[in-house]
């Protein structure tokens, strides 16, 4: 393994994230790294805690279906579509009202493309 970043977090704790080969995640998914941790655990005493990180994005597809744009993402827990009608320094983002549909492990929601401007995202709120 390669050494990436050193840092430190809380004090006391020296923080090294390993990769398998140069980059910062696992050589075969770039979605998962690991971070070593070594701290005093006693008067005289040091551990070390190894955690996995695996990180995934959720990607948000948008398709036109006739005069309807469908919205559609993975189906997790937790994830709320929201939509703005202009971008700027600071955008009011606003949870959209409509359920989404879950079917096969993705959840939809069908818009009128009559309604306007508007600008999507996936957040976890």
């Amino acid at each position: 393994m390669h050494c990436g970043k050193i840092g430190v977090g809380k004090p006391g704790k020296a923080q090294v994230a390993m990769d398998g080969g140069g980059s910062p995640g696992h050589p075969a998914d770039p979605n998962r790294f690991w971070t070593i941790q070594a701290y005093p655990s006693g008067s005289s005493a040091r551990s070390t805690q190894i955690t996995e990180w695996i990180t995934r994005e959720t990607a948000l597809g948008i398709t036109l279906s006739g005069t309807n744009l469908v919205l559609s993402w993975p189906a997790k827990v937790g994830y709320q579509l929201q939509s703005t009608p202009a971008l700027g320094p600071t955008p009011v983002w606003e949870p959209m009202t409509q359920t989404p549909l879950v079917q096969g492990g993705n959840s939809t929601v069908v818009l009128p493309t009559a309604a306007g401007t508007a600008f999507f995202r996936l957040a976890k709120p």
